[in-house]
């Protein structure tokens, strides 16, 4: 009888054994750590993946399902209180970069905000696959859209490619079933830039979110960025967090437009700037600091309070209305780029930002 159980001991181990090293998985570690250590690494633009419930998005451990932040939950609770700054919940400038060897990556997902869905001539909001620094395709992401899910087949016949997944503008997601293969992340950047802006920098009317210009010029520069830019926002020091998780080698800094829109005290917008500016100095010594002034003409009275303070603060400024002509083929509305004016104001400003970074 001994003999028996002995032997059936011995079998049930071995069955328990083949079953946990008999197959293999594209898919990051079950464990829920592992699995948000692996992501975190491969993830840009973020200030943290929250683990989520990807049915009704509260925050749960354990479902293998995470939102993409831009901010920590104390300042989107802020945000929330701010009706004017609606789009920090979006996750504009978040990507995916790395490489991996499998032939097919995935991942499906759901929407935890939406912004501008079925409102007549918005550009549908996508992510954008890149492969090796090339455009491939996007995946439409809207709440009136049955995809809810993302399927890229790699097309390099080399054994490994890079792979870059930039996020949607108008959204937030959440991600589950991600499947990525063996991957690593990107660790070749050149520079590491933090973007401070309204809705133009967040880019919200770009055919592709890809179109924005922060991430066509990041693209041409090799840059890592974080892109904080949020439509609304205007110079005010309690947009500033030292707490973003990021050591930037650069600064761009584009607001304004708001600030002339809703004050024409240029009094007040001096005093508003000056204390931003002095903010921006005490969170990142050292840190060079690009302003670019609104792209629209305000007057000089305008431009040149903005230039002056940023000035004083020892920011090189540019001068918004020589990036972009403030024509119809540019722009969506009367203030906001299309894609096509996207790349102008990228062409015109990336020779600029390249000498800066040099």
């Amino acid at each position: 009888m001994k003999r028996i159980i002995a032997l059936f001991l011995a079998v049930f181990m071995l069955a328990a054994l083949v079953g946990c090293g008999g197959g293999t998985t594209s898919s990051p570690s079950t464990d829920t750590q592992d699995d948000a250590e692996v992501l975190t690494s491969l993830f840009r633009g973020i200030y943290e993946l929250e683990e989520r419930d990807p049915e009704t998005g509260e925050p749960k451990t354990g479902t293998g399902a995470y939102a993409p932040l831009r901010f920590s939950q104390e300042r989107l609770t802020r945000y929330e209180g701010l009706a004017d700054i609606p789009y920090a919940k979006c996750t504009t400038g978040v990507r995916l970069d790395f490489y991996t060897s499998a032939e097919q990556v995935s991942f499906r997902f759901s929407m935890t905000d939406s912004f501008g869905d079925g409102r007549t001539g918005y550009p549908d909001d996508c992510f954008d696959i890149f492969e090796d620094g090339v455009y491939q395709e996007s995946v439409v992401v809207s709440k009136h859209s049955e995809i809810r899910e993302l399927n890229y087949r790699r097309k390099s016949t080399e054994s490994e490619s890079r792979i870059t997944i930039v996020f949607p503008t108008l959204h937030g997601v959440i991600l589950s079933d991600i499947s990525l293969g063996e991957a690593r992340p990107v660790d070749t950047y050149e520079h590491k830039i933090l973007v401070f802006g309204d809705s133009i920098t967040q880019g919200l009317y770009a055919d592709k979110v890809s179109d924005n210009y922060i991430d066509t010029i990041c693209r041409s520069l090799n840059a890592d960025y974080m892109n904080l830019a949020v439509g609304g926002e205007v110079y005010r020091q309690s947009a500033l967090d030292r707490d973003v998780h990021y050591e930037p080698t650069h600064i761009i800094i584009a607001l304004g437009t708001n600030d002339f829109h809703r004050n024409h005290d240029t009094q007040q917008v001096a005093v508003d700037c000056n204390a931003y500016f002095q903010m921006i100095s005490m969170y990142y010594p050292g840190v060079p600091v690009t302003v670019i002034t609104p792209f629209e003409d305000q007057g000089e009275n305008y431009v040149s309070t903005y230039t002056k303070a940023a000035q004083d603060h020892g920011c090189y400024v540019i001068d918004g209305r020589t990036l972009m002509p403030m024509t119809a083929e540019n722009l969506f509305d009367t203030v906001h780029p299309n894609s096509q004016g996207f790349s102008v104001l990228a062409q015109n400003l990336l020779p600029i930002m390249r000498e800066r970074l040099s």
